[in-house]
């Protein structure tokens, strides 16, 4: 047990802003860590089979919510740290791989893209599962890196969802592509001929979003990549719902090991949650 939190732990600060990086199968699970949950099995609308896993708080009769969405390095076995403080918080947490990861369906993916636009189908099949099965809950979602941009865009098109909290999230696509080559002296590719309302937090909040309550944007002051100037244009788009949380960090993929108790207390602030 303690070797499996180590491993977790040194994961978190070697996460960076990266291109993708799957891995395929699990190591560990939740119940190594204590936590009760179960396997489900999401269907995408193109046909494709997602894992995931369903962690169920202490008390049953919550009817709270919240779906992850992670960085897309690694699979979702590496961050049950970000979300096993919403279990204590009595929230359900639906996780989920996207296709490529974890034991989801083959997908091929290249370490060229910054990420696919099918991940965009992914995350709406994680809450198409949602609100299917658990239709009386609650729905916030949660999202670090890539998961993050998507989270506030497709949550921008979902009425349902009431609250998002984006750790890192990407502006544009185009954005980050121009930042890469600036930093990195590399080109990373992006998706083309997409929907931009359902892929990009600029268009998707400019175009929707009033369905939504409340949105914390976590953000680095130190990334270059996606720098705090990007987040707090995101900010002005519907002020009166966002929140900004910045961190003093090199790298915005680090925000939670950067200090794990400031970092859930402007969570819980933001949730309302004593």
């Amino acid at each position: 047990m303690k070797a499996i939190f180590l491993l977790l732990f040194s994961f978190l600060l070697s996460i960076s802003v990266s291109s993708l990086n799957p891995q395929r199968g699990y190591d560990f699970t939740p119940e190594d860590f204590g936590m009760e949950y179960e396997e489900v099995h999401i269907k995408t609308s193109d046909d494709v089979n997602l894992t995931g896993w369903w962690l169920k708080p202490m008390d049953k009769k919550s009817k709270k919510c919240i779906v992850f969405s992670h960085s897309g390095e690694g699979n979702m076995q590496e961050y049950l740290e970000y979300v096993s403080n919403f279990v204590s918080l009595g929230y359900y947490v639906l996780m989920y791989d996207y296709r490529g990861y974890g034991t989801s369906d083959e997908f091929h993916i290249s370490n060229r893209f910054y990420f696919y636009s099918q991940f965009a189908r992914d995350i709406t099949g994680a809450l198409d599962w949602v609100h299917k099965y658990k239709a009386s809950y609650s729905v916030d979602m949660y999202g670090v890196g890539i998961g993050a941009g998507l989270s506030l865009a497709v949550a921008a098109n979902r009425p349902e969802v009431s609250y998002v909290i984006a750790d890192g999230p990407y502006a544009t696509l185009t954005k980050v592509q121009d930042n890469w080559q600036k930093v990195k002296n590399e080109k990373i590719l992006i998706p083309l001929g997409f929907d931009k309302n359902y892929i990009e937090p600029e268009f998707g909040l400019a175009s929707g979003g009033d369905n939504l309550k409340g949105i914390l944007l976590i953000a680095s002051t130190g990334d270059q990549i996606i720098p705090l100037s990007d987040i707090q244009n995101l900010q002005k788009i519907h002020r009166k719902a966002c929140t900004l949380y910045t961190v003093s960090d090199d790298e915005n993929s680090e925000n939670l090991s950067t200090n794990k108790d400031a970092y859930f207390q402007q969570v819980k602030d933001f949730l309302g949650i004593k």
